[in-house]
């Protein structure tokens, strides 16, 4: 079975090139930020885990993301 073929306006072809595009660099630039992250907690490039995981969330909780994975926060001492 073929897939029915699909038609497009040039003008459609170009904005959709536009947002794919945009997508693409977004999603790249969130690997790097999540790398950074991670290191940053420690973990290797490797990392995947609750906190990848819940930055696809549509609300997602970075305190939340940093329970599940063992943190605890210290608080910051008050300066006199």
């Amino acid at each position: 079975m073929s897939k029915k073929q699909k038609t497009i306006d040039h003008k459609t072809y170009l904005m959709a090139l536009g947002l794919f595009t945009l997508a693409h660099r977004h999603y790249r630039e969130g690997e790097r930020y999540l790398a950074a992250l991670a290191e940053m907690l420690g973990y290797d490039e490797n990392y995947a885990g609750c906190i990848s995981d819940i930055m696809f969330d549509e609300r997602p909780d970075f305190d939340d993301a940093l329970a599940a994975e063992g943190f605890i926060v210290r608080k910051a001492k008050k300066r006199a």
